[in-house]
């Protein structure tokens, strides 16, 4: 479950960690910031892969067969379906809620010359992060720890993920750091109601996307 706040904490460009050492939290030259997320952006997509290959190794090994995660194609249209809308909804609420969504990494002008790697990482973190919940919320349930607390805790650890890396997917403004845990929990709860790894996936990516072009 660590594994992806660890990624994101811990894996990145070596100039911004070199920056931080040598200088704490000074803020960096503007043209080392800039070059930072840019690089920032790929490294994202390298956690990602990183992220989904780690499970799908752990998952081979273990006793939890695929399909107690999602990975089947039973009612694949309808969860894709089901999931789109979710996402459409989660979208709907942040953007009517004022929930800052404007604020998101994504949406920020350096975002406006990226947008085809930004697709990328919020298509390739679609799928792995929520490979990612589904696991843990099924591995947390075979430890013992009831639904409730399985879904708040990765939800809680999703938010805090995002927070992170440079540029983080989200930023530090409190209403898009608990909407964005609640969003965790809607996808949790959508993944146990479905059993489909397919709908919260097409509810992760859906949501992400309409928050990206909504602002580019």
């Amino acid at each position: 479950m660590a594994l992806y706040p660890l990624l994101v904490y811990c894996v990145g460009d070596p100039a911004a960690y070199k920056w931080g050492l040598d200088h704490g939290g000074e803020p960096m030259p503007p043209d080392l910031e800039l070059r930072v997320a840019r690089n920032g952006r790929f490294f994202w997509v390298f956690r990602y892969i990183l992220l989904g290959a780690y499970v799908l190794l752990v998952l081979s090994g273990s006793t939890i067969p695929p399909t107690r995660v999602g990975l089947s194609s039973r009612n694949l249209l309808l969860s894709t379906l089901g999931g789109a809308a979710i996402g459409l909804l989660m979208f709907l609420v942040a953007k009517y809620g004022r929930l800052s969504l404007s604020n998101t990494a994504s949406a920020r002008p350096e975002a406006k010359d990226a947008v085809a790697v930004w697709v990328t990482i919020i298509v390739v973190g679609a799928f792995c992060e929520e490979l990612w919940r589904a696991y843990c919320i099924v591995a947390l349930q075979a430890d013992g720890l009831n639904v409730q607390n399985a879904i708040l805790l990765t939800s809680a650890i999703f938010a805090v993920s995002q927070l992170g890396g440079r540029p983080s997917r989200i930023t530090a403004d409190k209403a898009q750091i608990i909407y964005t845990g609640v969003v965790g929990g809607v996808l949790g709860s959508l993944f146990l109601v479905s059993r489909s790894l397919a709908a919260p996936a097409f509810a992760n990516l859906l949501y992400h996307l309409l928050s990206l072009f909504e602002f580019t």
